[in-house]
């Protein structure tokens, strides 16, 4: 799991646009996330992951991110020390490969943004509202 911290008052502006804390915070806890979940494998004899399930929770104040699936090695090969990680199962993991395609990483995205509330019919936005998640 990756926990990554977002600083306090990062949801308070009344500026729209993106909140960079917060997707900086997603970012970090993502990579983190899957650092370990690439030496869990290679711990475990795997030469990468598949059927990686991605939990993502955003708190007030931080982001977690879970990462799960199932280390894979080839019968009689050794980990080479790159661990892969796949979001794809087993069997169209082994459609790719046999295809002559390789995974290079997992990715997943989010944004953060605090958009300004436009009233019916005003064409004008009021002052933005803030968003936070109860923790």
């Amino acid at each position: 799991m990756g926990w990554w911290s977002i600083p306090w008052g990062a949801f308070q502006t009344w500026q729209a646009g993106e909140v960079t804390a917060a997707s900086d915070a997603f970012g970090g806890a993502m990579r983190e996330a899957s650092e370990q979940l690439r030496h869990e494998s290679a711990r475990a004899g795997g030469a990468g992951v598949v059927g990686v399930e991605i939990d993502i929770s955003v708190h007030s104040h931080h982001v977690d991110v879970t990462l799960t699936g199932t280390a894979v090695r080839r019968i009689g090969e050794k980990p080479s020390g790159d661990e892969f990680l796949s979001d794809l199962s087993a069997r169209d993991f082994s459609l790719l490969i046999r295809a002559g395609w390789m995974p290079r990483g997992l990715v997943a995205g989010a944004s953060f943004v605090i958009a300004p509330v436009v009233p019916p019919g005003s064409g004008r936005p009021k002052r933005a509202r803030t968003w936070s998640c109860p923790t």
